[in-house]
């Protein structure tokens, strides 16, 4: 893959990345200076697709490590908190062959944002090169001990937060028996995605500068367990990460299986929400009114039309404890989880933006509500597809500066934010004719 190169040579301030999570996504900041300017880009760096989302922040008003304390600080609601961890860019020469060979074999569309920080780094970094573990050790110094490769192979189990997220998909979970079925119907057929997972998480613990993680790992015994992954007996030998993951995604379905099957039906009854968008500044929520009968899939439906969204990418639902399996989305009811003023359940769109959602019940009416009513709210809803609840702030506050340079200005306009347009408040009259409509259907 070919660049424009930039005028002078670039100067790399700080990197942070994340661990790869279950849909083989890491998030990544950059703060570069180039011709006596500095700038901050986030990037996701998706495994299945390449670099996408990229967006940049051209006249940062906050140093990169207050950015990423204020990022984290906003995901206290999430089940498995987003860690970044700075490395020396030198990490980048090992991952970004990997990423952009996948842009390439699945011609993922490279926006501006993302060539311009691309074209920042030294080219043989960018020169598109599929994943290989051989060459990944080399680039890492790695020595291989076959006794350490046997400890790290029987010992280790989940090693950074981001692992509880390999947990087997449901459909693997209810065609295994057992949880070592899960060996042979998921883990073993996909060794070259977790690998490569694997091998990543190298490349941050060998470049890491501080070390923030609460589960210590050394770059080494990553590469131990993706170096015994292809060991050609690997079948008939314990490894330990994958027989840990396969007994939680089993004893987690199962218990989760169990307690759904026990939820009586309950009687309809009339509920008041409000539904808030966290780390939003101002405020974005909604109350609504709504029946108690609505299941996970009307839920999310409501969320997208009373919110705001477009519906253009995955959502989950959790409780305080765990994720609940899509697969019950169509026939869980809300009235399972929502039973008491103050019960809440949590609701993420975008698992790369990562809007997260607080649903709270207030009140319990005497009648059940047919259709959803908004009857109080604030805020508009982000544009999809803005970098996520920091950035959204971001550009809210930027928009208020005077003498706005042209790239700040492509920024707004792209994000409907010009300063001279008005902000389109929430309409609670419209959104309810569209409940309306959303409830006929």
């Amino acid at each position: 893959m070919r660049y424009g190169k930039a005028n002078e040579a670039a100067q790399i301030n700080e990197l942070y990345l994340t661990h790869i999570d279950g849909n083989d996504c890491s998030s990544l900041m950059l703060s570069i200076t180039s011709n006596g300017k500095e700038s901050h880009f986030s990037a996701l760096l998706d495994g299945k697709s390449g670099i996408r989302k990229t967006l940049v922040n051209s006249a940062p008003q906050t140093s990169l490590q207050n950015t990423i304390a204020q990022i984290e600080s906003n995901e206290q609601a999430e089940i498995i908190p987003v860690e970044f961890i700075e490395t020396s860019a030198d990490c980048l020469a090992v991952t970004l062959p990997w990423i952009l060979a996948i842009q390439q074999e699945k011609s993922t569309p490279v926006d501006i944002n993302s060539l311009y920080w691309l074209a920042q780094l030294p080219s043989a970094w960018t020169q598109a090169k599929a994943f290989n573990l051989d060459d990944c050790k080399q680039k890492l110094n790695y020595q291989a001990d076959p006794q350490r490769v046997k400890t790290s192979r029987l010992g280790h189990t989940v090693a950074n937060p981001l692992m509880m997220t390999w947990l087997a998909p449901s459909e693997a979970i209810l065609a295994a028996q057992k949880p070592k079925d899960l060996l042979k119907l998921y883990y073993y057929p996909n060794k070259d995605t977790f690998a490569q997972r694997l091998a990543y998480s190298a490349a941050i613990q060998r470049h890491q500068k501080t070390a923030r993680q609460r589960y210590e790992v050394s770059s080494d015994q990553y590469l131990d367990l993706a170096d015994a992954l292809y060991d050609a007996n690997i079948n008939r030998k314990k490894f330990q990460l994958f027989e840990s993951l396969a007994e939680i995604s089993f004893e987690e379905f199962t218990i989760t299986q169990h307690e759904y099957a026990e939820e009586s039906n309950s009687e309809p009854q009339g509920l008041v929400v409000k539904i808030m968008l966290q780390g939003a500044q101002p405020a974005v929520w909604r109350r609504v009114h709504l029946s108690n009968q609505l299941t996970l899939d009307a839920m999310h439906a409501l969320m997208q039309t009373v919110m705001g969204w477009e519906d253009c990418h995955l959502f989950q639902f959790f409780t305080k404890e765990k994720a609940i399996p899509e697969e019950y989305y169509q026939q869980l009811k809300i009235a399972a989880f929502l039973t008491e003023p103050g019960d809440e359940i949590e609701y993420c769109y975008d698992f790369g933006d990562n809007w997260q959602h607080i649903i709270r019940l207030e009140k319990i009416l005497k009648r059940d509500i047919h259709p959803p009513k908004v009857t109080a709210g604030n805020g508009r809803c982000p544009e999809e597809d803005s970098g996520g609840i920091w950035n959204w702030n971001h550009m809210l506050k930027m928009r208020k500066k005077n003498n706005l340079n042209e790239e700040e200005l492509e920024q707004l306009e792209w994000m409907g934010l010009l300063p001279e347009e008005p902000l389109i408040p929430f309409n609670k009259e419209e959104t309810n004719q569209e409940l309306k409509a959303w409830s006929m259907e």
